[in-house]
């Protein structure tokens, strides 16, 4: 029989001295003292005490059993990195996943040949898998996410692997979930230690990595798209291609470009620019890719441009009051109707005249004006927009020869509000009663418009001048007069001179110069132009027609009909209608299409940003035109229907992506930009080439809706930063309580130490006492429970702890004295 163990609370001879000591002075007691009654009780009473003082001293004394728990095994994991990134060449056959399976091989059989188990196998990039074969594994994938393989290990709970070795180039891209991932970690008791692998050679790739395209423009209109193309490891001197074709099988190219990567790989600068059809088109954006490129989905791009079928309203005022003939037959036209009258024949431009009854008279004198024959024909119920509403209802404004009274500040701050704000544009045409002589000098008017004007009357020049086009601004969509190349250039070397303007300080910084006079040095401006918040203006500094214009409004090819001389229609009490002669023969082209031309061109462009008509009462946009999956949308929204800024604050407008289960994002009023943006989140997992934002609102009881097609943008990030990051490495392993691999030797050495500290840590014993807690303790109480029951028939105090068992004896006699004391008495 085997004997127990002892894990004694004092050492064994102090219990021993102990137990003695109480046993002896228990018996000299009991026969030294006073004997029980009856007798025969003194040798159970003795017996017990002697039982509770063995059994209290067997419970000092400890009895146990050492028991070992048996450790189980180590388990561990090779966890492999298959990433695009780890496509990536590492020499002239080898690429960083070659290099991964073979130091994984290796390392199964170095740790195989240490006697230990052979670790399974998994790999991971967005996602974690277990495998078996590496050979039948190809790196892909547009992100390295090991925090989540590690976390997706960890959540197995006691099935885990409590050593992982990672082998990767430690270019991931969920970091920021790491700490979470080592604390859970450190809960288990899981180990993790790193193999890094790759080269710094950056990979061969190009891409397109941002795009500017506009939503909607206007039919027949210049469009431009800009994109900022990018590339890694390609010489300086290897020819790429960016093509613009319409999308879909066998799409006609419309614009192309050749560029060369640059040296520092920085991003190269392209604009494509090209003419917008009759209709709303998908576009695609192809570039021709690098050989060898490690990426191919990233050379693409879809976007859609609106062409939209809203007429372009222009408000167009003019103080003169003038006609003339056109051709043989009788036909007059006043000298506002060169203008309308290009603009109808494109039927995609409507505009309101107005006119001062007095061009001299510098108060409030504007009516509406149509045109008969020439004559104006006077509305008295029109005038200039007396509402910011009514204002809005317009894209373009046209001022020339009308004195400033005729306006009060607010109605011009509305022009200027509507410019900055919703993309209006604006014009002043010089004139007798413009400029610094209508004294708009100081007034909000001269805030938008593109030069600084002189003081009153200081810059008025009446003189016949030539004027020159800078050859920088012949591209300038105005100067486009003619659809062949050669006769335009010939339309704006002919271009007539002018019999007046107004003169001016400068063109304010920032301003597109786009004529100047010829016959002074200096480039003293003619016509300049410049964007002024979403808007555009422009300065025109002659007369656009009538007396200073006389010349340029027969800009156009020999062979038209004849224009004749200029015949006032009067001012103020002379100003009247009165109906000529009716012409006879069918109406005559117009006499000048280079100016009809130059007029269309100018209201279309000054007019191309107006949010007016692109929609009607809900404009929205996005602020960037790609969206790129797992990246926020920045949005934004202008409520046309509602202009009051406290009913605009009271508006719920939000917007949402077309993909199912994304949330509908409230948008934020914007007090400065006067709309609602907000961030609209794209899914991580966003596929195909566009997305659509739907954004909603509701005014009045209306509710309005719009949605604005949005390319999505494929961008990888593992060849954005391919550099090895040995450092990040580093400190995982460092963190995971592991360390950094170089050879499968080191693996398999690691994981004996492991292994052997695993095996140390569980061998030690666990004491279990031999001794029933409770059951003993309930014995004892019994025994001495016994005990006083006997003591008590005696008539004898009964001891009822082993503290008094230990001090029975003073006790005793110190009852005995008691008792003494009160038979004396």
């Amino acid at each position: 029989m085997t004997l127990p163990d002892f894990d004694p609370v004092f050492p064994i001879p102090v219990i021993a001295a102990l137990a003695g000591a109480a046993a002896v002075f228990t018996l000299y007691r009991a026969f030294a003292g006073r004997t029980m009654s009856p007798s025969w009780l003194q040798g159970p009473v003795i017996l017990l005490r002697l039982v509770v003082i063995a059994l209290l001293a067997f419970i000092l004394l400890n009895p146990i059993e050492r028991i070992t728990l048996q450790a189980p095994e180590s388990s561990s994991l090779i966890l492999l990195d298959k990433s695009a990134s780890m496509k990536l060449a590492t020499g002239d056959k080898t690429t960083r996943w070659s290099d991964s399976k073979a130091w994984a091989v290796a390392s199964k059989q170095a740790i195989e040949t240490s006697g230990q188990p052979v670790p399974p196998l998994a790999v991971f990039n967005e996602e974690l898998a277990n495998v078996t074969d590496l050979d039948a594994v190809t790196p892909q994938g547009d992100e390295t996410r090991l925090s989540t393989a590690l976390a997706s290990l960890f959540e197995r709970g006691d099935e885990a692997p409590r050593q992982i070795l990672v082998v990767s180039d430690g270019c991931t891209h969920d970091r920021g979930e790491l700490p979470k991932v080592l604390a859970t970690a450190r809960d288990l008791g899981a180990k993790i230690s790193t193999k890094v692998v790759g080269t710094d050679t950056p990979p061969r790739n190009a891409w397109m990595a941002a795009v500017q395209a506009p939503r909607s423009v206007r039919p027949k209109t210049k469009v431009a798209v800009q994109v900022d193309l990018a590339s890694s490891g390609l010489p300086a001197d290897e020819p790429l291609a960016l093509v613009l074709r319409e999308d879909g099988p066998g799409g006609k190219e419309v614009a192309r470009t050749d560029f060369r990567p640059r040296p520092d790989d920085s991003p190269t600068e392209k604009v494509l620019t090209f003419e917008i059809g009759l209709r709303t088109t998908k576009y695609s954006l192809e570039l021709i890719p690098a050989m060898n490129e490690v990426a191919a989905d990233d050379n693409h791009f879809g976007f859609t441009v609106e062409v939209s079928s809203a007429k372009l309203r222009v408000l167009f005022l003019e103080g003169t009051h003038a006609k003339r003939t056109v051709g043989m037959d009788g036909h007059w036209w006043n000298d506002m109707e060169f203008m309308t009258r290009a603009w109808d024949a494109t039927g995609e431009i409507e505009y309101e005249c107005l006119t001062p009854l007095s061009q001299y008279n510098d108060s409030p004198n504007i009516v509406g004006v149509t045109f008969d024959n020439g004559e104006m024909r006077l509305d008295p119920s029109k005038s200039f927009p007396v509402t910011r509403e009514e204002l809005y209802r317009y894209d373009v404004v046209l001022v020339s020869d009308i004195p400033v009274g005729n306006f009060s500040t607010e109605q011009m701050q509305w022009v200027v509000d509507w410019v900055i704000e919703r993309g209006g544009g604006f014009f002043m045409g010089g004139g007798n009663t413009s400029f610094d002589t209508g004294n708009y000098d100081q007034t909000p008017w001269e805030r938008i418009t593109p030069v600084d004007m002189a003081a009153y009357g200081a810059g008025l020049l009446r003189k016949t001048y030539p004027i020159r086009i800078p050859d920088a601004v012949k591209g300038h969509p105005l100067w486009k007069v003619s659809e062949d190349p050669a006769e335009n250039e010939k339309a704006l070397a002919m271009i007539p001179v002018f019999n007046g303007m107004n003169r001016v300080k400068r063109a304010k910084p920032g301003a597109i110069v786009l004529a100047v006079r010829a016959d002074k040095e200096g480039d003293e401006p003619v016509i300049a132009a410049q964007s002024y918040g979403r808007g555009r203006s422009i300065a025109w500094l002659p007369d656009p027609n009538g007396g200073w214009g006389e010349e340029v409004m027969k800009w156009g090819p020999p062979g038209g009909p004849a224009i004749g001389p200029q015949l006032e229609i009067g001012h103020a009490d002379g100003f009247s209608f009165q109906r000529g002669p009716v012409a006879t023969g069918p109406t005559p082209p117009h006499p000048s299409p280079y100016y009809a031309q130059y007029w269309v061109n100018l209201v279309k462009w000054l007019g191309e940003n107006s949010i007016r008509w692109h929609r009607d009462q809900l404009a929205g946009r996005a602020k960037s035109a790609s969206a790129k999956a797992g990246d926020l949308l920045p949005v934004a929204a202008e409520v046309l229907a509602v202009t009051k800024l406290d009913d605009l604050l009271a508006l719920d407008v939000g917007a949402r992506l077309d993909i199912p289960g994304t949330p509908r994002v409230r948008l934020e009023y914007d007090r400065d930009a006067r709309e609602f943006v907000g961030n609209v989140p794209v899914p991580a997992g966003a596929e195909g080439e566009q997305v659509t934002v739907f954004f909603d609102a509701s005014a009045n009881g209306v509710a309005f809706t719009d949605a604005v097609p949005v390319g999505l943008r494929r961008s990888h990030l593992e060849f954005t930063e391919t550099k090895p990051d040995a450092d990040f490495m580093k400190e995982l392993a460092e963190a995971g309580a592991g360390r950094v691999l170089d050879t499968p030797q080191d693996a398999a050495t690691w994981l004996a130490e492991v292994a052997a500290e695993r095996q140390k840590q569980a061998a030690v014993a666990w004491n279990k006492p031999l001794w029933p807690k409770w059951p003993l303790l309930g014995a004892i109480l019994a025994l001495l429970c016994l005990e006083w029951a006997l003591r008590r028939r005696s008539m004898i105090p009964v001891v009822t702890s082993f503290a008094f068992l230990l001090t029975t004896g003073l006790v005793q006699d110190h009852k005995q004295k008691e008792i003494a004391t009160l038979r004396a008495e």
